[in-house]
Formats: C-alpha cells, structure tokens, sequence
C-alpha cells in the first residue's frame, strides 16, 4: 500500500535527488508557486519518490520551469509499479485541476543512464507521451588530457588562441552585473535573447555560489569570452550560458574557456561536461553549433520532453 499526497508550496529540501534544481532551497526561487508530490509505502512513512512542478504564462503545469529539466526522483528500491501508481496518481489530480497540461522536461539521458530508461518506460505507460527529443552533447571527463579529445582542428586553434596571449580562468573577482553585462552585449550583437533576467541571475549567483561558476577568457586583462556553468549535481557541470564577443571571432575563446572547464572538473573529480542541445534563438536545431560540440569531443545523448493532456 502506498501513500501519495499533494503540496501546495514546497518547504521540504527532498534527499531523493542530488540534482541542484530538485533541492527545496531553488525551487523556492521562482515567481510561480510549486506543487510538489510525494509518496510514501505504508509500512515505513518513509518517502520513496516525488515529482515537482509549476504554471507557466501559457496556463500549463510544467516540471520544471526554471530549470533546464524536471521530473520523477525516487529511491533506488521503487519498484514500476510504484511510480506507475505515482503518475496515476499525478494523472488524476491533473483532470481535477484548472490547468489540463502537463510537460515533463527531463535530464539528459547521460546523467542516469538507468533510471532514465525506467521513467522512460513508466511515463509511456501511463499516457506521457515524447512530445520532442533532442540531441543533447557532453563530453566524458576522464583522465585524459584536453588536447587529446578535441579535433586537429581545434585542437590548432586553441593552440593560436593561447600562442597569442589569451587566458582563461574560474572567476570569482569579476561582479555579477559586469558578466551579465557583457553576456548580454554578446547576445545582443548576434540577435539572441538572453533566457534569465540579470536579477534572476545575480539571485542564482548569490543563493547559490558554490554552484554557479563563472569562467572568463581575456586578452590582455580584456573579458572576450564568458560561461556560466552550474554544478547540477556532483558529477556533472552543466554549460549555463556562454557567449564570446564577435571582435575576437578569429580567435576561439571558447574553445580555451572548455579546456578551462574540462580541467575544472578532473580537478573535482566531475565526470560529466554537460554543453547541453544545439538550438538557436527560434529553438530550431543549429547544426554549425552541433558540429563545433563535436569538434570538441563532444558525445550525444537524448535529452525528452513529454506532455499529458486529459
């Protein structure tokens, strides 16, 4: 027997997830209330998963707004028939809401391989279904130097960028409104929208310095190139946002500023460099971007997106 119920607000830090985004303290950052799910066997109280989500403007339940994924957590032991009770569950609280949408970003299947493959199978058997599929790439941290995962190519213009005198570094100096400042120039010079406001960002920042992480490119004490990656959970470094100013488009800041997060995370023992799907403004898939990933030895997962209407 097992027992679901509903919150309104979330004000629990949940141990079910290492994931940043999943943890009681983010959750709370957003302007839309949340409404967490919980469940629990009979037997011990104990809870053994839980499914966050809030509205977005269209009117749709999404889990999670502002996150780049959501969806199910739950403890190792939960058994198919537990999370297809779960989402059942979740199913019918939707038909009892206003809003009859439900959209389920999850993480790339690269995180956890195995769970992503179980709540694949349980949100296609209880009406969830893919509603688009991207590639997402990342490259695999390990032992191996930098200089050998990327391409001959780019491996000959990281070597240019550095002969000609460019630094890259994690850093913690440089003020909050400056980086955005400049993220939001480089934006503005190739057409991008910037997806965060720089309020949002500097609360992010703020409540969460040991997350978000800021590297810088500079040329002669200049700032060319900037990404903001965030610690999404112990073994993964996700690319948040990055951009380069078009002066320097000869040289490859970005490419120097990778190499700076690969090492970042074999210093951190990081497994994964999640640089996330290759979309552009419209959110059509960009496949020049897709290629420079590639040159940077990026690998490929699947990162789905499933929607529910009653």
């Amino acid at each position: 027997m097992m027992v679901f119920d509903e919150y309104p607000l979330c004000s629990h830090e949940t141990s079910l997830s290492d994931f940043l985004f999943f943890k009681g303290s983010h959750l709370q950052l957003t302007n839309s209330p949340v409404q967490t799910f919980l469940m629990a066997r009979n037997c011990s109280h104990q809870i053994i998963a839980e499914f966050h989500c809030n509205v977005d403007v269209a009117g749709c339940w999404v889990s999670l707004l502002k996150a780049p994924f959501g969806g199910l957590t739950f403890q190792e032991n939960c058994t198919n028939s537990e999370l297809i009770f779960m989402l059942h569950s979740i199913r019918d609280w939707l038909a009892r809401s206003s809003c009859k949408t439900l959209i389920i970003k999850t993480p790339p299947s690269c995180y956890y391989l195995e769970i992503h493959e179980k709540t694949h199978w349980n949100y296609i058997n209880t009406g969830f279904n893919p509603f688009r599929t991207l590639i997402n790439q990342y490259i695999l941290v390990t032992e191996t130097q930098f200089t050998t995962v990327i391409s001959s190519t780019a491996a000959r213009r990281l070597r240019k960028t550095l002969n000609a005198g460019f630094k890259a570094t994690l850093d913690m100096n440089t003020p909050s409104a400056q980086i955005y400042s400049f993220i939001y120039k480089c934006h503005t010079q190739k057409g991008y929208p910037l997806p965060v406001s720089q309020e949002e960002l500097a609360k992010l920042t703020q409540t969460f310095p040991n997350h978000f992480l800021t590297f810088t490119a500079s040329h002669k004490s200049v700032i060319v190139a900037v990404i903001i990656a965030v610690r999404v959970a112990p073994h993964v470094l996700y690319l948040f946002l990055s951009d380069y100013d078009n002066a320097y488009a000869a040289f490859s800041p970005i490419i120097l500023l990778t190499q700076c997060l690969y090492e970042h995370c074999q210093q951190e023992d990081c497994q994964i460099l999640d640089l996330g799907t290759s979309l552009d403004h419209l959110g059509n898939e960009k496949e020049s971007l897709s290629r420079f990933k590639r040159n940077l030895g990026a690998r490929e997962c699947m990162k789905i997106t499933y929607r529910c209407e009653i």
